[in-house]
């Protein structure tokens, strides 16, 4: 996270905690913030894609905690109609009816008028993953590595449906909401998204890759993308934080076997590559 934003952020927060505004005022200012923070907080920028998902939820959460709490809301009700009627607020309800017009009108030229800049590097829009990547301190081998479950669907298939059934379930939790439920790339957020989630279900993806680089693109997410692959919009987040390494090799024995295919084989991928995810 970036620090020089991040801390004159908070410690504004705090300090405005000692001041007496308004419910009303106080929505707008943590909105503010949190905008703010997403879109300027991290080293490595979100996409706008992601930042607008996150700003749209955080305004929904704002309103139902003002609406959840009838004198609250009455309250806040009140405020925005002093705000608009009363004398001593004219000046300011004249600067906000102004400025926000003009501030998105001043947004939208900036986005049309900015022409389309050729990239300083050359870009691979199939980007050839690294040889091996480090997971929590391990390294994998995304070359010759491969699935250690996988053998189990001949050598022990009642233990690999329960690596299935805990992969289903990973899915279920982490993936579908992008990914969608039946890997058709139609989940809750897949459309909030630039460009959406890739389509499982396609059968030119899956069976075309290693589950080592799929391992690879679940941990690491857009955020480890090479170099090579910039400039990237990917919103895919880096799971290593969140899944242990079982819980992503289950994953991706889930994803294959709902779809009824099978990973590319380590022979024929010796040499790199992947696909765009």
């Amino acid at each position: 996270m970036n620090f020089l934003v991040f801390v004159p952020v908070i410690a504004l927060l705090i300090a405005l905690r000692f001041t007496k505004l308004s419910i009303l005022l106080w929505q707008f200012v943590i909105f503010a913030a949190c905008f703010i923070l997403l879109k300027f907080g991290f080293t490595k920028p979100l996409p706008m894609s992601v930042v607008n998902l996150f700003s749209g939820i955080i305004a929904v959460s704002l309103f139902a905690y003002l609406s959840f709490d009838n004198e609250n809301f009455s309250k806040s009700l009140k405020e925005l109609k002093t705000f608009i009627t009363e004398r001593q607020y004219a000046l300011w309800l004249k600067i906000v009816i102004i400025v926000i017009p003009i501030g998105f009108g001043v947004n939208v030229y900036i986005k049309k008028s900015q022409g389309i800049k050729p990239p300083v590097f050359g870009r691979s829009i199939h980007p050839a993953p690294p040889t091996s990547t480090s997971f929590r301190g391990k390294t994998i081998d995304l070359v010759a590595g491969e699935n250690p479950f996988r053998p189990l669907k001949a050598t022990n298939p009642d233990s690999f449906l329960v690596h299935v059934d805990n992969g289903e379930r990973v899915y279920c939790e982490q993936c579908s909401y992008c990914h969608g439920g039946n890997m058709e790339s139609k989940g809750l957020f897949a459309h909030a998204l630039d460009p959406i989630p890739i389509k499982f279900a396609d059968k030119t993806i899956l069976p075309d890759l290693q589950e080592s680089f799929l391992f690879w693109r679940i941990a690491k997410g857009g955020p480890d993308l090479p170099d090579e692959a910039a400039p990237w919009a990917s919103s895919m987040p880096a799971f290593e934080p969140f899944l242990t390494e079982n819980e992503i090799w289950d994953v991706l024995l889930y994803m294959y076997e709902f779809n009824g295919m099978t990973p590319r084989a380590i022979s024929a991928h010796a040499g790199g590559g992947g696909g765009e995810h």
